[in-house]
Order: C-alpha cells, then sequence, then structure tokens
C-alpha cells in the first residue's frame, strides 16, 4: 500500500530540488520502527564503532527492487567492517513480510516498517523527494545520502579505510543542488534566478569545488 512514500517519485538518480534545511554532518534521528520484517533490531548508536546504511524503498517502486541485489551485494561485502544495512518502507506488514520472504537471501539486510517519524527525519528533512535513497551514519551523524547504487559503496570504502573527507563531500553536495537550482530555473524560464545560481557555481569552480567546465549556454 502506498502511503507516505507514495509522495516520492520512484524514479532512478533523482536529485532533489528544494531547499534543505538539514546537511552532512548533522545528527541523525532515531529509528522509528513499527515492525521488523527482517533481522534482529538495531538503534542508530547501538555500536560506537557501528557504520549504518538507512536505505528507503517500497515494494512498488522497480528501481528500489533493482537496487535490492546491490545493497545485498554491499552488505556481504562490508559485514566484517562494521556495517550495518537497514531497509525501511512504510507499508503494511502483510505486503512487505511475503516479498521480502520471496526473495529470500537475495535480499539479505535488516528490512523494517516506518512508524513515519523515521522517514521524516531522514527523507523529508533533507527535501529528498525520490526513492530509493540511502543514508550513511556514522559516530550518530548522517555524512552522506544518494541513490543507493550512485557512489554508496565507494563511499562506504572510503568511510571504513578512514579516507572519507566530510567537508570535501559537503561542499560536492552544494554544488550538484546548485547544479540542479540553475537547470530548474533554466526550465522555468527564471532568468534572474539562473543568473545568480550561475554566479554562485562559477565560484564553486573558483574554488576547486566543481572541477567540470560550466557552460550556462549549454546547461
Amino acid at each position: 500500500m502506498k502511503s507516505i512514500f507514495s509522495a516520492l517519485l520512484a524514479v532512478p538518480f533523482l536529485a532533489s530540488t528544494c531547499l534543505q534545511a538539514a546537511d552532512l554532518g548533522d545528527p541523525a534521528p532515531e529509528l522509528k520502527i513499527a515492525k521488523w520484517v527482517k533481522g534482529e533490531p538495531v538503534q542508530i548508536g547501538d555500536n560506537e564503532k557501528g557504520i549504518y546504511v538507512v536505505e528507503f524503498w517500497a515494494t512498488w517502486c522497480p528501481p528500489c527492487r533493482t537496487s535490492i541485489p546491490h545493497l545485498t551485494e554491499v552488505q556481504n561485502r562490508f559485514k566484517d567492517k562494521n556495517v550495518t544495512i537497514i531497509g525501511v518502507t512504510d507499508e503494511k506488514e502483510s505486503t512487505v513480510k511475503p516479498f521480502v520472504d520471496n526473495l529470500g537471501s537475495k535480499m539479505d539486510y535488516r528490512v523494517a516498517i516506518d512508524e513515519g517519524a523515521t522517514s521524516d527525519g531522514y527523507m523529508k528533512a533533507y527535501g529528498v523527494n525520490g526513492i530509493p535513497h540511502a543514508f550513511i551514519v556514522q559516530d550518530k551523524k548522517i555524512i552522506w545520502h544518494g541513490h543507493p547504487m550512485a557512489g554508496l559503496d565507494k563511499t562506504l570504502e572510503e568511510v571504513v579505510s578512514g579516507k572519507y573527507d566530510l567537508a570535501k563531500a559537503k561542499a560536492k553536495m552544494k554544488a550538484e543542488t546548485l547544479m540542479d537550482q540553475f537547470r530548474e530555473a533554466a526550465a522555468e524560464g527564471d532568468d534572474a534566478k539562473a543568473d545568480k545560481v550561475a554566479a554562485e557555481i562559477q565560484a564553486t569552480i573558483k574554488d576547486g569545488v566543481i572541477t567540470q567546465e560550466f557552460d550556462p549556454v549549454k546547461e
């Protein structure tokens, strides 16, 4: 059944163009779970050395189903590195459990049903309007978020090896948000806004945050 997530567009690699109230490095909300469908219950911060991946998905979402084997591969790859993946949906147990049971070891990570507050604390707080979408949590802080098949495994490699640069990640995400805002303004014909955002993008290029060339005309 589609409820909270039905308001989220199930589009692969969808980037939010909303103004984000939350930022990377902000505290990670506790998980508010109505039912654990697969795996033992966990809570953010149970393991001080733990790294958590909180992924929002739904059974009715084709891109979410496509991501499941990849998430299983990632969980198995990092299971000895204190990485715990939790797939969170807001559907009814009568829908989720048969789906998860049918997949068996093909969906080999924890699966939970949201009370509602978990989605608000992560998806809504970060202005994300598409699923599947994953958040990496370390030291009770959200340090990365994005499509689970677009950089999750690479980022986890950096995190577990101690090479992840949060400040650089924040700058990169800001730059990507600006690019999305520019394209949106251009598509809407809002020249004033597009020019303002373009100037901000040029500044990030000057600072070395964006390394690619930026041509407002071509964009």
